[in-house]
């Protein structure tokens, strides 16, 4: 092997490798952190028009967009049920509660995605594989 392609050769670790790969798509990366931030903060409208509109091929993205939309379908779901909790007056306990959670949850996956890690929401429901 030449001097030159001696240089060309690095070694580096498959999480970094990840990261590094992620950090050339540095919009699509916006996009994912978009999409599990706006997700607790706006609703599932967010997340499902980032899904329905990323078209590249970055499986490790299309992973934390299916996550983050799943987790906003799930508090949705969850959402209705708090209004109805509502009438008996547990409805806004629960749901300041839960909202909190989705929250920590949605900053916990937007701190995995940016160390090149999966994350899965827990409690969640999966309707998008």
């Amino acid at each position: 092997m030449s001097d030159e392609e001696k240089e060309d050769v690095v070694y580096e670790s498959p999480a970094l490798h990840m990261v590094n790969s992620t950090n050339e798509k540095k919009q699509d990366v916006t996009m994912a952190t978009l999409s599990h931030i706006l997700g607790p903060l706006v609703g599932f409208l967010a997340p499902v028009l980032i899904f329905a509109t990323y078209s590249e091929d970055n499986d490790f993205i299309k992973s934390h967009l299916r996550e983050s939309l799943n987790a906003s379908l799930t508090f949705l779901i969850a959402a209705i049920i708090h209004v109805v909790l509502m009438m008996v007056c547990l409805g806004v306990f629960s749901f300041l509660i839960h909202w909190v959670f989705y929250l920590i949850w949605a900053i916990s996956a937007n701190n995995a995605l940016k160390a090149g890690e999966e994350y899965q929401y827990p409690f969640t429901i999966r309707f998008v594989s």
